[in-house]
This record gives C-alpha cells, structure tokens and sequence, in this order.
C-alpha cells in the first residue's frame, strides 16, 4: 500500500513525490542522478562554459537536497507521532494547501530576483533569458544553461518555502502533543519521541555543512570564477538551516520544562511526606500505592526521581557523539580531496 506523507499532501507540484518514493532505491538514485547530468550536460556539449554547467549542477543539488530534507522530516514527523491524535495535523486542508502554494510560488519568484541582482546586478534580468534573442545576443547553449539555472533557482525558492512552512507547523503540533502527554515520570523515556526529530535534522545538518566544505573546494578549484557565488549560496542556505534549528529544539525543550515542573512537584511531595504529611500522597505519581511506602522507600523513590534526566536525550548520547565526531572527518576528507585535485589539476 502506497504511503502518503501527509505534510505535502494537496501541495502543487508534490503529488509526484509518494509514488516515486514507492520505487526502489535501485532504480530511484540511477534516475535522479542521469536526469540531473543531463540537464546540465547537454547545455556543456552544446557550447556553454564549465563555469554556467557547475552552476546549475551546484543548484539541482542544493533543490534537491532542500526536497530530500522535506521528505524525510515530514515522514519521521508522522512517524514519531503515528499514534497520537495530533498527527492529523500535519496535513493541510485543500484551501490551505493552495494559499501556500500560491505564496510558494511567489516567494520563488522572489528568490530569482534577488539572485539576478546579487550576481547580474539587477532584479529583472533573468525575465528575458526566456525570451529568444534577448539574453545578450547569446547562442543557445547558454541560453539553456541559463534557463536550467534560472529554474533550479526557482525551485529553490519554492522548496525552501515549504520546508519552512512545514517546521513551523510540526514545530507547533509536537508542542501540543507534548502537552497532551499524561504525566508518568517513571517513564520519561516515553519524551524521547520528540527528540528524534531534532537528532534527523541535526544529522542532515552536520551532512550539510561537512558537503558544503567540499564543495566549495571543488568549485574553487574546477571553476574559480563561481567561487563567489557559490559562497554566497552556501552560506545563505547555512544560515537557513541553522535558523530552522530553533523550530526543532523548541519541542525538546518544552518536553525539559514539562520534565522538570513535575520534578519539582514531585520532589516536593515526597519531602513533604517525609516530614510526616502522607497525605499529600494522594496527588503523587505513586498514589495507587502511597500506603505500601515506607519513609526507606520515599527515599529511594526520591533518589530516582532526582536521577531522571530533564533533557529527553538519554538514550542518544551515543548518536550525540557521533554527530560531534562527524565534521572533524569531513574536514580529514577534504584534506585529502584537496590534495587529489592538487594532483590532478
């Protein structure tokens, strides 16, 4: 049975998504990376330069790097929340579906516009690469590296919308669920949920940045002359991802103060209990079975209580670690790429 990621359901232009997804990874990765260098190669053996081809080669990975991202947090979304009401909530309804589309569409136009201004010098250049014989007196094939370009940028823009859109919204429904969780602190590991998503997106982005380095010392060396812009992408697009962190810590961290409130509570019924007021048992975690606790038992339970951890993150400490070790390694590798092109080139 075909799954359907419900955050870009009704979404125009997605649609595809689900059924190539249903594909086997064997047939799914050949496809999208022949696709790809076809797009750019033909514009290359046509007669543009290197230059434009490692352009819109470096855009069609940043476009679907932004995709594959939205992809996978939209189904871990759904996944770490499968069995909680709230995940209905990750689906927009059809008029909201078309409202963001619209914006989307708009704010990628938005993202052409200042991209031909950054590096033409002016918001509208890029309308007349799409009308023969107006785009400097050009022959075709940099018309077509122009035009390949020009709509990556666009995709850019219009993916990039919709990641944000997204993690807004997720952002917003674990925070509920967070809430609606009942209150069982014996079993706190149950909190982890909301700490996978954050330990995915950490991931990509340590993928991210440790890419980014590479490709930058690939571009700087193959084709000097985009290093500027390639720069510059990159560092927007850092400074994108980052700035999205905040949306997924916000629910780990409403999961600690959650954590840490019922601590508290709990603490300080127990010492209370401790001072002789059992009664106040009845408002504890341990109410059924208040009256089987000795003073020696308040006190081991109090000790486990304090023991608990008021960050989610105890069964990732590992992953954790591995994320940390992670960049080092991307820059051992691109030492070692570095010296390969200094051999080559």
């Amino acid at each position: 049975m075909k799954q359907e990621t419900l955050a870009i359901s009704g979404l125009v232009g997605f649609s595809w998504i689900d059924a190539f997804m249903e594909w086997p990874v064997i047939i799914r990765l050949p496809m999208t990376f022949g696709l790809s260098l076809v797009v750019v190669v033909v514009p290359f053996f046509s007669g543009a330069n290197l230059e434009m081809t490692m352009t819109s080669l470096f855009l069609i990975v940043i476009s679907g790097s932004l995709l594959a991202i939205l992809v996978i947090l939209a189904r871990g979304a759904e996944e770490d929340l499968a069995d909680r009401e709230q995940c209905s909530q990750l689906r927009l309804s059809r008029s909201q579906s078309l409202k963001e589309s619209g914006f989307a569409v708009l704010w990628g136009f938005s993202v052409v516009s200042v991209y031909s201004f950054i590096f033409e010098g002016s918001l509208l250049d890029w309308l007349f690469v799409f009308v023969p014989g107006t785009y400097l007196e050009t022959d075709g094939a940099v018309m077509m590296a122009a035009w390949v370009s020009i709509v990556m940028t666009f995709l850019m823009g219009v993916i990039g919308f919709h990641l944000v859109r997204f993690m807004f919204r997720q952002s917003d429904v674990f925070v509920e669920a967070v809430a609606a969780e009942p209150k069982d602190l014996l079993h706190a590991e149950r909190y982890e949920t909301y700490t996978i998503q954050p330990m995915r997106y950490f991931l990509i982005l340590v993928i991210f940045a440790s890419l980014s380095i590479l490709t930058y010392l690939v571009f700087s060396r193959v084709a000097p002359d985009d290093e500027e812009i390639v720069a510059t992408l990159l560092l927007g697009n850092m400074v994108f991802m980052c700035l999205l962190a905040v949306l997924v810590v916000r629910p780990v961290v409403a999961v600690r103060d959650k954590i840490q409130q019922e601590k508290q509570l709990e603490l300080k019924l127990i010492q209370q209990a401790l001072a002789g007021e059992r009664a106040v048992l009845k408002n504890s975690q341990i109410a059924h079975i208040a009256d089987e606790f000795s003073a020696p038992d308040l006190m081991a339970y109090e000790e486990r209580i304090n023991k608990i951890w008021e960050w989610p993150v105890q069964g990732f400490v590992q992953r954790i670690v591995l994320y940390v070790l992670l960049p080092p390694l991307a820059w051992v590798l691109a030492a070692l790429v570095e010296r390969m092109l200094d051999a080559f080139l």
